[in-house]
């Protein structure tokens, strides 16, 4: 891929072959000297495997992008995670502790996912941790992707439910 602007563009190439693949967006990150790295053994939307070669996943902190890669397969997809070493574009990157939040894009859905990893192992610079699974689930609503939850007493709550929290629990039989 000679396209600079592809996730996988080769430098040394003077011959386009069509194999260019391209950061979602928001999928897009700055290098660090300071690294790590997730492997997850299998990933899934609601049950079913990521399309290889064109789903992503993604780590991000507090909303920031720090590492993506392209769904390759089971031990093959290496999700990066970058630390903040002190430049000013890794300012508000991982730091020792931090546990990155992972979304997945499902390309032909062109739709964004909060995902679960099967661990919520903390950064450090120069590990290497492999999960067992990143998966996106529906929320208790069965929305994809969706931000219902259950609350202190049983009910499905927020989201497309159109259901408040109840903050007295005395009020829905919680005690």
């Amino acid at each position: 891929c000679t396209d600079s602007d592809a996730a996988n563009f080769c430098s040394e190439c003077s011959i386009e072959d069509d194999s260019c693949i391209y950061y979602p967006d928001s999928f897009t990150f700055n290098q660090s000297t300071k690294q790590a790295f997730y492997f997850p053994n299998s990933a899934e939307i609601d049950g079913e495997g990521l399309e290889l070669n064109t789903d992503w996943i993604a780590a991000f902190r507090n909303g920031v992008c720090v590492g993506s890669r392209v769904w390759s397969g089971a031990f093959e997809t290496d999700i990066p995670a970058m630390g903040d070493d002190g430049e000013l574009w890794t300012q508000g990157y991982l730091q020792n502790g931090d546990v990155p939040e992972f979304i997945v894009y499902d390309a032909s859905a062109d739709a964004y996912y909060p995902a679960e990893a099967s661990s919520s192992v903390g950064w450090l610079e120069n590990i290497i941790i492999e999960l067992d699974y990143i998966n996106v689930y529906p929320d208790c609503a069965s929305v994809l992707g969706g931000d219902a939850y259950f609350d202190d007493c049983g009910t499905c709550v927020g989201g497309t439910t159109g259901i408040e929290a109840n903050s007295d629990n005395l009020g829905c039989g919680c005690f």
